[in-house]
């Protein structure tokens, strides 16, 4: 019995030293586990950061380096943040609610946007891949109380349908981006009714700009659309400005 005693007495005094031991095992494992996680996100952070620094396309050295939108060349296939479509427009509510016929509270409008806004910014997205994206995606969209209306921004980003081309056979190349104005010079006067037909007059224009640019230099990616509009005054009109950005490898 005094036996039995000592043995129980032996085991348990082995389970008190044992157990921190055992316990800075497991926490040693668990934290090593951590820190190589860790480093495998600081290797896929180092590893981004130097295909932005990359100054090349498909190997070939491109100048100027660090070019804004080399990266989106070279992914030119997936969504990439500085290949944008960006809208600032200033909308009455009815212009907001046009074609929309769910009920409304007049009294909570802020819940009305919330659900509206992302609606059209989709719409938006559609007029886009219409005229010259395979897919598109809401960045972000939102709306401002500016006296009698809404400044209402969006902010999305596409990935091109036709292809960027054919790139010279060289030692370098030069990296240059073709601004284009939309409208052709000063900015267009137009009554709020038609400005959505507008817009896709301009991503129609976008679409040919570059199919013209490519067909002079065998290759292009449109980089960014921009477009605004501000009510007149003294009218019912809106001024509405729009342009276009472009890049090229030759």
């Amino acid at each position: 019995m005094q036996g039995s005693f000592l043995k129980i007495v032996v085991v348990v005094l082995l389970l008190l030293v044992a157990t921190p031991i055992i316990g800075s095992l497991i926490f040693n494992v668990a934290a090593a586990a951590y820190i190589m996680q860790m480093m495998g996100m600081v290797n896929d952070s180092q590893e981004e950061a130097a295909e932005r620094r990359a100054s090349d396309f498909q190997g070939i050295k491109v100048v100027p380096e660090n070019a804004p939108g080399l990266v989106a060349l070279r992914n030119f296939d997936d969504f990439e943040q500085t290949r944008t479509v960006s809208l600032n427009m200033h909308l009455r509510l009815s212009d907001i609610r046009r074609g929309d016929q769910t009920p409304f509270d007049a009294n909570d409008v802020e819940a009305y946007l919330a659900s509206r806004l992302p609606v059209l910014a989709r719409a938006e997205c559609d007029m886009i891949v219409k005229a010259f994206a395979s897919k598109c995606a809401v960045n972000k969209v939102s709306a401002r109380p500016t006296d009698d209306v809404y400044q209402v921004n969006m902010r999305l980003t596409f990935v091109q349908r036709q292809p960027f081309g054919e790139v010279a056979k060289a030692q370098e190349l030069n990296y240059v981006e073709i601004p284009l104005n939309l409208n052709d010079g000063a900015d267009k006067s137009i009554m709020p009714d038609s400005w959505v037909s507008q817009r896709t007059k301009y991503y129609d224009a976008v679409a040919k700009g570059c199919a013209k640019i490519r067909a002079q230099n065998k290759n292009c990616a449109v980089m960014s659309v921009a477009m605004a509009s501000t009510p007149q005054r003294g009218s019912s009109a809106i001024k509405v400005n729009a342009n276009a950005r472009y890049a090229i490898l030759q």
